[in-house]
């Protein structure tokens, strides 16, 4: 989820500059506002991957519809209540709650299935980072130097926080030069 969460900032971030790039007419522009909600849709659609891995290897993979049932019913039913109020905005937050309802789900399933010790609180901090570093650089006035600064800032951030664990901590410092 790291990585997916990191790519979730560099989208967001980038967001207005992309849309500019792929849509060259104005009218596409205010997409780049629900690019943040969809980015990070795609993380916990990752992390339900990652949790139906057990699963599928237990060969019990059934509950899956159900998950995704609950999802879809979430999505559909704010569809209905946030288009109307907010557009492809509403339509893209709509789409971030189905996948962490349809992760969620199915991550307490998977648990009953195949347990797995997750470092939840590993993904706790990734996952609020990422959404920080994302709502200081939405709430700024965009800047390309600030979108890169922040991205950038994503691993570097999550060391103080305690997320990298000893051996990773060290495989790190290798990488950086030696002091003499």
């Amino acid at each position: 989820m790291s990585p997916a969460a990191w790519v979730a900032v560099g989208l967001s971030l980038f967001a207005p500059w992309i849309v500019h790039f792929l849509g060259r007419k104005p009218g596409f522009w205010p997409a780049a506002n629900a690019v943040p909600a969809l980015a990070y849709a795609a993380v916990f659609f990752a992390g339900f991957i990652v949790v139906t891995i057990a699963t599928g290897r237990a060969r019990r993979t059934k509950f899956n519809w159900i998950a995704a049932t609950a999802g879809a019913t979430l999505n559909f039913t704010l569809n209905l209540w946030l288009i109307p109020a907010y557009g492809m905005l509403g339509a893209a937050y709509a789409t971030l709650a189905a996948y962490i309802l349809l992760m969620v789900v199915r991550t307490w399933n998977a648990q009953q299935v195949y347990r797995v010790d997750y470092q939840w609180r590993r993904v706790v901090v990734l996952l609020l980072t990422a959404g920080a570093l994302t709502g200081i650089g939405e709430a700024m006035p965009h800047s390309l130097p600030l979108a890169f600064v922040l991205t950038a800032a994503y691993p570097l951030v999550l060391a103080p926080l305690g997320f990298y664990l000893p051996a990773e901590r060290q495989r790190l410092r290798r990488l950086l030069p030696a002091h003499n």
